[in-house]
């Protein structure tokens, strides 16, 4: 204790900064340490290229539209199963309170979900949030298309929902990432447009596909197909867009060009 304490004395009369970490072992820091303060990577004034709300319209226009088409595939999906409910029920030889579990658990995962994806998209960033919840909510969905009975149905729905709320609260984030104040208000309304527009049509889709030969399994089909689509769209497309790992990333590259 008493040598910890004569290390730290010897720090202070040297002006090391007390802000790096210890060294271990009882041991002080050296004379020569920095302040840690000035080594904070930033971004490089306001006209940064690397940050996010600098990057050339065309790039942030297609990250919007494509981020704001997974949020209408995931809110279309939430009711167009609904449409089909009827036709499931009588297949299942199961009343349609039962079926009509198939909205309202997917209803529940949408609840369920943001207490996920929304602290995950501030520990991981936006991009895979985004890519995972589209993803995996397209395998369940796919999963209730092709359900063998009843049971399998609900609880697909379920988790198909809850995957496919990350983009419902992802998104808005990543448009805060990527404009300013001065266009975010614009971007947030087709945001929403989004959102409420995909079970407005739904039910006019979902009762045309209904009453089609094609039949109820294809109102589960579609929202799969087309999340399976966009997931694809923004694995290639999808850039990193949170300041603070858009910075990581620069601190890597960093990295990489010394030991070069």
């Amino acid at each position: 204790m008493s040598a910890r304490l004569s290390h730290e004395t010897k720090d202070e009369e040297c002006g090391v900064n007390r802000d790096w970490l210890p060294m271990g072992g009882g041991k002080g820091h050296p004379s020569h340490c920095p302040d840690a303060q000035e080594y904070i990577v930033d971004f490089d004034g306001p006209d940064d290229i690397l940050n996010p709300q600098n990057w050339p319209t065309w790039t942030k226009l297609y990250i919007a539209v494509a981020i704001c088409s997974g949020t209408f595939v995931a809110s279309f999906n939430s009711a167009i199963f609904a449409a089909g409910s009827n036709q499931a029920s009588r297949e299942f030889g199961v009343s349609s309170e039962v079926t009509t579990l198939g909205t309202s658990l997917f209803v529940l995962g949408f609840a369920s979900g943001p207490l996920v994806w929304a602290p995950g998209s501030e520990l991981i960033g936006r991009r895979w949030p985004m890519i995972l919840g589209i993803f995996g909510s397209s395998i369940f969905t796919n999963g209730c298309a092709a359900a063998k009975d009843i049971q399998t149905l609900i609880i697909c729905r379920f988790f198909a929902g809850l995957f496919g709320a990350s983009p419902l609260c992802v998104v808005p984030a990543v448009l805060a990432d990527i404009y300013n104040s001065k266009y975010r208000g614009m971007a947030i309304s087709i945001y929403a447009l989004t959102v409420f527009g995909g079970p407005f049509l739904a039910p006019f889709i979902g009762a045309f596909i209904t009453t089609s030969y094609l039949g109820w399994r294809w109102t589960l089909y579609l929202p799969a197909i087309s999340g399976f689509f966009n997931a694809a769209i923004l694995l290639l497309f999808l850039k990193e867009s949170f300041p603070p790992f858009v910075l990581i990333e620069k601190t890597r590259e960093w990295s990489l060009m010394s030991t070069l």
